[in-house]
């Protein structure tokens, strides 16, 4: 037998957050930030180059690409 209760009444009014706290969660700000996996299609001489230059800084390709994405970031937006 299933004992769920269910509330079908109005919901209780939740306190809106502005803008910025939409974008910036502030609870996930104390823990690692979860990590989004996505392909990109390359040359394959731009793609040794890439490895073959982690492998001398003894860096993962991921780190390096990381690295370059956020530095064009913080150069373009506004």
């Amino acid at each position: 037998m299933n004992t769920k209760k269910h509330n079908l009444g109005p919901s209780k009014p939740r306190q809106r957050r502005s803008i910025s706290e939409a974008f910036i969660d502030t609870e996930a700000a104390a823990k690692p930030e979860a990590s989004t996996m996505f392909n990109v299609r390359m040359t394959t001489s731009v793609h040794r180059r890439l490895k073959f230059q982690a492998f001398k800084e003894d860096r993962t390709m991921k780190e390096i690409v990381e690295e370059s994405v956020l530095k064009y970031l913080n150069e373009h937006e506004s």
